[in-house]
C-alpha cells in the first residue's frame, strides 16, 4: 500500500518519472516559472509534464547560503512540485534521492541528446 506520508513512496514515484522520461513515455516541456520565496535565480530551464491529470514541475534553483567555514556563497537545489496549468505552485514534493537523475533525464530529453548520439555515431561504429 502506498503511504503519501512515507518519503520512500515519493522516491519510488521519482524513479518511475525517471524511467518514463528515459523511455520517452513522458514528455516534458520547457516553461517559465516565477521565482518562489527565498530563491535567488533559476539554474537552467524549468520543465513541466502532465502526469495522471496533475502538472509536475522540475527545476534547479540557487539561493544564498552562509557558513562559518566558507562565509557567504550560493547553493543550488532541485525541486519537484505540483503546479497549476499556469505554472503556479501548489505543493512541493518531499526531497527525493533521484531528483538530480530526474532533472538530468529531462534535460537530456529536451536536447535530443540520445538522437544526436545515434546519428553522430551511426557511420562510425
Amino acid at each position: 500500500m502506498v503511504d503519501p506520508a512515507d518519503d520512500q513512496s515519493w522516491d519510488i514515484a521519482v524513479d518511475k518519472l525517471i524511467r518514463l522520461t528515459e523511455v520517452g513515455q513522458l514528455k516534458w516541456h520547457e516553461v517559465r516559472l516565477q521565482l518562489r520565496p527565498l530563491m535567488q535565480d533559476f539554474v537552467g530551464p524549468q520543465y513541466v509534464a502532465e502526469v495522471e491529470g496533475k502538472y509536475i514541475a522540475v527545476y534547479e534553483y540557487s539561493f544564498p547560503s552562509e557558513s562559518d567555514e566558507y562565509g557567504k556563497f550560493t547553493s543550488s537545489m532541485i525541486r519537484i512540485e505540483f503546479v497549476t496549468s499556469a505554472g503556479e505552485p501548489v505543493w512541493v514534493w518531499p526531497v527525493s534521492k533521484g531528483r538530480r537523475q530526474l532533472l538530468d533525464a529531462v534535460r537530456r530529453q529536451g536536447t535530443d541528446a540520445n538522437q544526436f548520439l545515434e546519428a553522430f555515431l551511426a557511420d562510425y561504429v
